[in-house]
């Protein structure tokens, strides 16, 4: 069986509206193509965040409700500071040590 590790943004086509900043069509495009690939034998492993307004107008910490994850693929959903400059570091720094253990977990 073939794994894939599939980095990005990633929700239930239903749970889409409460999520301001994430792309419908995007996330459409992303959910065909996983559920292709899974009808064809394939594994689907996703590190994944939800973008989300900077803080004031959006969480200081927003987190992924697991019930808004699609339920064909492993998702490990990466946490983060939501403040302008902290927000790249955080989210850079946590994503990187996620894949580093999927790629430790996996061998």
């Amino acid at each position: 069986m073939l794994n894939i590790l599939w980095i990005g943004v990633i929700i239930k086509q239903q749970q889409i509206g409460t999520y301001k900043v994430v792309s419908a069509a995007a996330n459409n495009w992303q959910l065909r193509f996983i559920n292709g690939l899974v009808k064809n034998g394939v594994q689907i492993n996703c590190i994944t965040y939800l973008p989300d307004s900077y803080w004031p107008k959006g969480n200081f910490r927003p987190k992924y409700r697991l019930h808004d994850l699609p339920e064909n693929l492993n998702a490990f959903p990466v946490n983060y500071i939501n403040i302008p400059i902290f927000r790249e570091i955080s989210l850079g720094f946590n994503l990187i040590i996620k894949i580093y253990l999927y790629i430790i977990i996996s061998i």
